[in-house]
């Protein structure tokens, strides 16, 4: 991985209900109440979140080897 001076927002942002944050055929992504999220950047653009609090991550996934 290459970092690209990744910064933590000062922002805290907090859950006031569970939510549903991705959900597709292949998987779902659910964060809990009172979870909280900060926000990554790189230089102005958003790049991602740093959760923290329950979660629930359900991949279905096929890996292909020689």
């Amino acid at each position: 991985m290459i970092w690209q001076k990744y910064k933590l927002e000062n922002s805290v942002l907090k859950a006031n209900e569970t939510l549903t944050l991705w959900k597709t055929e292949s998987g779902i992504i659910e964060i809990d109440k009172n979870a909280v999220a900060i926000p990554i950047t790189s230089g102005d653009e958003r790049k991602g979140y740093i959760f923290h609090g329950r979660s629930r991550l359900l991949l279905d996934t096929i890996v292909e080897t020689e």
